[in-house]
């Protein structure tokens, strides 16, 4: 395997660590999880929950649609009592903390230990881009176990999942104009609930929840309920993810007219 990687080693929280771009199944190969499960008790403590194969699944059409997650992949590398190569570049900035060069990996099995975004990488394992896709890693060096678990620790405390209303609202725009009419149609009723909610000459005005208004006694109706209304309706017809096979009392193929 090569095994040479540009980075940039940085410090952070007392740690050295090392951000680097990388093909998923280079990283696959030396990759490793620690399950909690009775084959990894003696490498207690352990702390990943086992990998879900339908997410695993997921993850993979969703790569091969032209999806993909900018935000990086976390490992702390174990060099089993070596200082980790990093050859720095000939050009620097001089008054940075960081440094650039070449990194170079561990050529073994179970060297890099996944501490966040296990479903992310190995949904690649079987998917056409495992070679031809990079992906962002942050990788420490040499952590303790119990260290390993304080991040895991943190960094799932401390993720804020993105509320459904948010993404709601997000997907009234995102899936606007997509070629698949299921989502396109979804977001039409979205929107609508939305409109709902903003326009001062809806009967509906601030009693609809948009965003990440806050709840009142007064706004108190989800843009998901108003979405389950109108799914329930004969306004926007039958429909296949490719074609109408109905019209609709209000849908006839354009979202624009049908708003």
């Amino acid at each position: 395997m090569q095994n040479k990687i540009p980075a940039i080693e940085g410090k952070m929280g007392g740690h050295t660590y090392y951000s680097f771009s990388i093909e998923p199944e280079k990283l696959l190969k030396i990759g490793y999880v620690l399950h909690r499960n009775k084959a990894n008790k003696k490498l207690m403590p352990t702390y990943q929950r086992l990998i879900k194969r339908s997410r695993l699944n997921s993850v993979q059409e969703f790569v091969e649609d032209g999806g993909f997650f900018p935000n990086s992949i976390i490992i702390n590398i174990a060099t089993e009592g070596k200082k980790p190569r990093f050859e720095k570049a000939n050009t620097q900035v001089d008054d940075a903390i960081s440094r650039v060069g070449i990194f170079y990996l561990p050529r073994r099995y179970r060297s890099a230990f996944i501490i966040d975004g296990q479903h992310r990488l190995y949904g690649y394992a079987n998917s056409e881009y495992r070679n031809t896709n990079s992906i962002p890693v942050v990788a420490f060096i040499n952590l303790e176990r119990k260290e390993q678990v304080r991040l895991f620790m943190q960094i799932n405390e401390n993720q804020k999942a993105v509320p459904k209303n948010l993404r709601n609202t997000l997907n009234s725009d995102l899936l606007w104009n997509s070629e698949n009419l299921n989502d396109r149609i979804k977001a039409l009723k979205l929107t609508i609930a939305q409109e709902l909610g903003e326009d001062k000459s809806s009967p509906l005005f601030d009693r609809i929840i948009v965003g990440e208004n806050p709840k009142t006694v007064k706004r108190c109706i989800t843009i998901d309920t108003i979405r389950i209304g109108l799914d329930r309706s004969n306004f926007f017809g039958q429909f296949t993810k490719n074609a109408i096979k109905e019209d609709g009392s209000f849908y006839k193929g354009d979202n624009d007219k049908c708003l």
